[in-house]
């Protein structure tokens, strides 16, 4: 029996194709793997990015809350010098004029002293003329 007829060439031919698609089947099987893993790869990378963008929005928006406080603070500091400035000006022109009446009233008194000591004499004189004129 030499016995390698046709039917046993179709089958070792099979074989060789059968083997073929399955290398070509692995190969197609191990690409779409790694392509996979590529992809899960990079949602996970864009996922990080989303969640860093969501973050650094969070970063922005308290950032701006505290840009807007320190506005109203800076703005209140600002109506306080304001006001200051105010208050200064007006304490100046009360003392200008808190001057000028304690001028006055220097006066008066030096002039009611001036009285006094003048009616004083006065008595003083009437009384030693009066003490004359009795004698």
């Amino acid at each position: 029996m030499s016995g390698y007829n046709k039917y046993d060439e179709d089958v070792d031919s099979k074989l060789v194709v059968d083997e073929e698609a399955e290398r070509e089947y692995q190969q197609v099987q191990t690409e779409l793997d790694f392509n996979e893993a590529l992809i899960e790869d990079r949602q996970r990378e864009i996922k990080k990015i989303e969640t860093n963008m969501a973050e650094l929005n969070e970063i922005f928006r308290d950032l701006n809350d505290i840009v807007h406080d320190q506005d109203v603070m800076v703005n209140n500091i600002v109506t306080n010098l304001e006001d200051a400035h105010g208050d200064v000006e007006a304490g100046i022109s009360e003392l200008q004029e808190a001057k000028t009446v304690q001028k006055k009233s220097r006066y008066r008194m030096c002039l009611i002293i001036a009285i006094i000591v003048g009616f004083v004499v006065l008595l003083v004189v009437a009384a030693s003329i009066g003490v004359s004129a009795a004698m």
